[in-house]
């Protein structure tokens, strides 16, 4: 194996006496543990530069190197280098080395002979069994038995007992024994591949994931990033990998989730994309800005991004390089930083995009004008930053939601903000739901934020939705619940929905399995784009460290906060007080919330499946809060009927249930904590009795139960 460092001895002081002939002589002493291979003499001219070959003894380094007039460079780092080179040579010089020895590192391969074999060699020459310098450089490969596959390299124990993943590839070039001194093969029977992911590149040639400890933590496994892929060795610049393909024919994103533990395996084909002539583009004088593509699409309507063009990374996309182009879908390498506005102005046909989470420069005014534009595939390149139990929980949950769509269990799912977060017990739905539905079923509490847009919400738990299930939708009075935050679309030039919430929160829940955001109709809303900047933006900066994708908990977590607050007396706990937390509230803008509702009409309750029992249940409001905006109690319930009768109205031709009156869920404000819509225990069972029963009661009536 070859070293490539080397040590320069600049030598620049006039000496009295030169060469008669112009010529310098340059000696290189042989010492203590190394030697000069061939000639140990040079002659050169005035300023020029000589190498020499060193031969050291197994176990020993150069150090340093001086010259005996003390006008040569010292250095006491150490070099695994075998070359010396001489420079700037003036007068002549005799240099010596000062060699160190190495210390030894205790190395250990463990695997079972039962299913596999192991193949070391080591760069410098036969190596010692079970003893190593730190520059020994090693070459190890896994070699599997008859019936068995090789998994991974593992540190610190076996994989399957909670040892740390180093390598998936059985070829290991390159071992750092600098930081681990133990390595396990890890093998497992083709006869039982469970949990595992085996990833199918060209050529046939495969990398095989171990999923054993990732879901220990979670019922289904993540993908591999772009950056881990480039870490096994994947060459991901050759071709764009826009992702994965199942047996079964369904898209998995990089780093997006899959279920591996109810299957034999799982087998992922890799999407490989040709890129686009580098001729079919213009950049500017920084060679890394697109200005203008000049190429058509290709047959199947798709445009290829290429990663470099001319030897120069390609890193932003500028106004109106793409405008009224054709293309129907748009591939972009994870060297994509920045899009400017206008970029793909009018592409009137594009439908959908593949991007990475690099991009942090972008506002939706970047596709103005591609009003057909639908599908966003986002794949990963960075790990998971957001992972704290909050978001963790919540992301589980949808994970959960989408894995059990099909498991023959009806699905009791409550959609809304935090007083669907608070308000509702999912101990208390279940114990109704018990004593009145002789079958399985599950409760997910979906309900997150006021400022989480319902419809982004709403577009995601839709797939999951089967006959059967129950859907309840309890809006707060405000913001992206009700649909109420909406703005002009630049790709459609109509109202659409907007994302709210200054963190992003959608793309924090869908952080683990991007896969979710392919649920979205990106046309649906005004700011896509815009979220996904802000996200990006804020995620790598502290303080949000990379995590790994098993530090998410495990499955659902069967308690009422579900990981929101750990305490049931949440109201005791926290000295609930009567008085309003938030500012006044309202029911007198009827206009607002007539569009408002009409909104969710039209775009969540009209969409959701025949066979799915939808109602709608009125949020629990602070009485306090209310006091701020009533002189007196009966103005506040006249309101209240108002806001109540308007709702019946809007819902009244609709497939939607709504559940009793605004005026029943109007509780006294030692009920809340911190918020006017933070109902806190035992008073959330009390709403939640209120609701259910009303539900179960109206099942009934329909012959639904």
């Amino acid at each position: 194996m070859t070293f490539c460092a080397a040590f320069f001895c600049a030598c620049s002081q006039a000496a009295p006496d030169y060469e008669h002939n112009g010529k310098v002589s340059v000696t290189v002493l042989n010492g203590e543990h190394y030697s000069v291979k061939g000639g140990n003499k040079h002659e050169i001219d005035r300023g020029g530069e000589v190498t020499f070959d060193i031969e050291l003894e197994r176990g020993y380094a150069i150090a340093g190197v001086f010259g005996d007039d003390k006008n040569c460079e010292y250095t006491d780092d150490i070099s695994f280098n075998q070359t010396l080179t001489v420079s700037n040579v003036n007068y002549n010089v005799t240099v010596r080395l000062l060699t160190k020895q190495l210390s030894t590192n205790e190395f250990n391969i463990v695997y079972d002979e039962n299913f596999g074999s192991i193949k070391l060699t080591s760069a410098l020459g036969e190596a010692h069994k079970g003893e190593y310098y730190s520059t020994d450089i090693v070459d190890l490969t896994a070699i599997a038995k008859d019936g068995y596959r090789f998994i991974c390299w593992s540190i610190g124990d076996y994989i399957a007992n909670g040892g740390e993943l180093y390598s998936y590839f059985a070829g290991f070039d390159n071992f750092d024994f600098k930081t681990y001194s133990t390595v396990y093969a890890n093998f497992k029977s083709v006869r039982d591949m469970r949990n595992t992911i085996i990833y199918d590149f060209v050529n046939g040639s495969e990398l095989v994931q171990d999923c054993a400890t990732l879901i220990a933590h979670h019922p289904r496994a993540n993908t591999m990033t772009a950056v881990e892929l480039r870490e096994q060795g994947v060459d991901c610049d050759s071709k764009l990998l826009a992702g994965w393909l199942s047996e079964d024919g369904d898209y998995v994103g990089l780093g997006s989730r899959v279920a591996v533990n109810d299957e034999r395996y799982i087998k992922l084909d890799a999407i490989w994309k040709n890129y686009a002539s580098v001729n079919d583009f213009a950049v500017d004088e920084s060679g890394n800005r697109i200005t203008e593509f000049k190429g058509v699409p290709d047959k199947n309507g798709e445009v290829v991004v290429p990663r470099e063009i001319n030897g120069k990374t390609i890193s932003s996309i500028a106004s109106e390089a793409f405008k009224g182009c054709g293309l129907s879908a748009l591939y972009l390498p994870d060297s994509i930083e920045t899009i400017e506005d206008n970029a793909f102005l009018d592409c009137i046909y594009l439908t959908e995009i593949y991007m990475s989470d690099n991009i942090v420069n972008i506002t939706d005014a970047a596709f103005k004008g591609c009003k057909n534009l639908t599908t966003l595939h986002l794949n990963a390149f960075h790990k998971p930053r957001f992972n704290y139990q909050e978001i963790g929980q919540k992301t589980d949950l949808y994970d959960l939601l989408e894995k059990n769509a099909d498991n023959g269990k009806r699905k009791i799912v409550v959609l809304g903000g935090s007083s669907v977060r608070y308000g509702y017990s999912t101990y208390k739905i279940r114990e109704m739901f018990s004593e009145v539905y002789d079958g399985e079923f599950d409760v997910y509490n979906m309900g997150w934020n006021a400022g989480f847009c319902s419809l982004a919400q709403f577009e995601v738990i839709n797939k999951s939705l089967r006959e059967g299930d129950v859907f309840i939708h309890a809006p707060e009075l405000y913001g992206g619940q009700l649909l109420g935050d909406v703005a002009v679309s630049p790709l459609t030039g109509e109202q659409a929905a907007v994302l709210t919430g200054d963190y992003s929160l959608i793309y924090r829940i869908v952080e683990t399995n991007y896969d979710f955001l392919s649920y979205l109709t990106v046309s649906n809303y005004a700011n896509v784009f815009s979220m996904l900047a802000t996200f990006n933006k804020n995620r790598l900066i502290p303080p949000y460290p990379p995590r790994e994708y098993t530090e998410y908990f495990k499955g659902f977590v069967d308690d009422d906060s579900f990981g929101i607050r750990s305490t049931t007396e949440m109201v005791e706990a926290e000295g609930g007080e009567n008085k309003a937390y938030s500012g006044k509230s309202s029911f007198e803008n009827l206009d607002y919330y007539k569009d408002c509702w009409n909104r969710l009409n039209a775009y969540i309750y009209s969409r959701i499946a025949d066979g799915v029992n939808v109602f709608v249940a009125f949020s629990p409001i602070n009485v306090c809060n209310l006091e701020l905006t009533y002189d007196t109690t009966d103005s506040m319930i006249a309101a209240a009927d108002n806001y109540t009768q308007l709702v019946k109205t809007v819902l009244a031709d609709s497939n939607v249930t709504l559940i009793g009156e605004q005026k029943d869920s109007i509780y006294a404000g030692e009920h809340f904590v911190g918020h006017d819509f933070h109902l806190g225990a035992p008073f959330r069972d009390t709403h939640t009795e209120n609701i259910i029963s009303k539900l179960i009661q109206a099942l009934r009536d329909s012959s639904l139960l």
